[in-house]
């Protein structure tokens, strides 16, 4: 059956292609850009940050209503939001909506590309918002998946937190959820005079559309596609609708299987790289003076920092590190041994230069990371660039 589903599967993407090239000329910003998960989390942060003359975040309270709609009520009918904060990747949370004034706070984790589960990813995501000063009872999750599945049992941690949290969380799909939110909740509301919003959505619908293959100009490639399909396996010879159904869904099933195995496969090669690349970065790294020392065990800090420098700033141990969880990311941060979390001028001057360089997630504990998906040169790159930069200012 794999054999079956793997040539189908080369032939169908052959086939895919021919008939693409026969479709009228259709442009979208955002598939030139060929953008990951994280880009996906930046576009619904923007929107969700959206106020209109009022002042009122419509479009996140477009968001919460839908939830509250999908959710048949229950807890969700006490989610709202007054005054709320809106970031994307802060504390790693894919998207993270706070509000002290309603003591609301909503986590939105965001796998549109089956990002692989970091381990007790739903369970840290929530002691993080714990440690905000939220209680459980206003804590909400929403888990966003191309077709709408589950996060599997290690996320939560533990029996405990899957109880407690099963009537605050929500799992929903961008291909039916997300897509036709936007589609035919949040475009016919906005104001004509907000052109570029309507503008931005009407792009990532169109986006969205086309990544499940339901644009309109694809129809007619669709509806090819899947009769060759169907003359492929063998579906058009059967005659029989509830033969033909169960035939469908064992293919499916197979399919499922298939791609569960591929993913556990990529993520063991990933794995593999892991240990090349970081094994070649310790043998070939020459740091850029004695004021560095090359850290190749963070295994008392973290076990997925990978490879670092440390240097000092200040009296403070400061690092650098190459990491990874889902993807890899560089990050400086200043060790946790140091009793004072304050910033004098020079901690400053390295503060302000890693946030030009990296991505800026908290100033008070010295903690700036930027993620570079699963690109091991680009990570190796920027980690070169920070530390050249910093020696210049030590």
């Amino acid at each position: 059956m794999y054999d079956s589903l793997f040539e189908t599967s080369r032939n169908v993407k052959k086939e895919r292609k021919r008939l693409r090239a026969m479709l009228p000329y259709h442009i979208n910003v955002i598939d030139e850009l060929h953008i990951n998960e994280n880009a996906h989390s930046r576009i619904l942060t923007k929107l969700l940050q959206y106020k209109d003359a009022e002042g009122c975040y419509v479009i996140l309270d477009s968001l919460v209503d839908y939830i509250k709609r999908r959710s048949n009520g229950g807890e969700f009918e006490s989610l709202s939001f007054i005054s709320p904060s809106i970031t994307q990747e802060k504390g790693r949370v894919d998207l993270w909506v706070k509000d002290s004034k309603s003591h609301n706070a909503l986590i939105l984790e965001n796998k549109i590309y089956d990002a692989p589960e970091q381990r007790k990813q739903l369970f840290n995501y929530i002691e993080k918002t714990r440690k905000c000063g939220y209680e459980d009872s206003n804590i909400y999750i929403l888990y966003l998946t191309q077709d709408g599945y589950d996060p599997s049992a290690q996320s939560w941690g533990d029996n405990n937190t899957f109880n407690n949290y099963q009537s605050r969380y929500l799992a929903l799909s961008f291909r039916e959820d997300i897509l036709y939110w936007l589609k035919f909740f949040v475009l016919p509301s906005l104001n004509e005079i907000d052109k570029y919003l309507s503008s931005a959505i009407i792009q990532y619908v169109d986006f969205l559309e086309g990544l499940f293959d339901v644009r309109q100009v694809e129809k007619s490639l669709n509806m090819s596609l899947q009769k060759f399909i169907s003359d492929r396996l063998g579906l058009s010879s059967i005659t029989e609708p509830d033969e033909r159904y169960q035939s469908i869904d064992e293919a499916i099933t197979g399919i499922d299987r298939l791609r569960n195995s591929l993913i556990e496969l990529r993520e063991q090669a990933f794995h593999d790289l892991l240990k090349l690349y970081s094994d070649k970065w310790k043998s070939d790294y020459k740091r850029p003076s004695s004021k560095f020392q090359i850290c190749d065990d963070y295994s008392e800090y973290d076990e997925t920092y990978l490879f670092g420098v440390k240097f000092i700033c200040n009296d403070k141990p400061t690092h650098v590190v190459i990491g990874y969880d889902t993807d890899l990311y560089c990050q400086i941060f200043r060790d946790s041994s140091s009793k004072s979390k304050k910033l004098t001028p020079n901690t400053l001057s390295i503060y302000s230069l890693a946030k030009d360089l990296l991505k800026d997630e908290t100033k008070d504990g010295f903690f700036i990371y930027q993620y570079f998906n699963r690109d091991f040169e680009a990570v190796y790159e920027r980690f070169c660039k920070v530390v050249k930069a910093i020696n210049k200012e030590i």
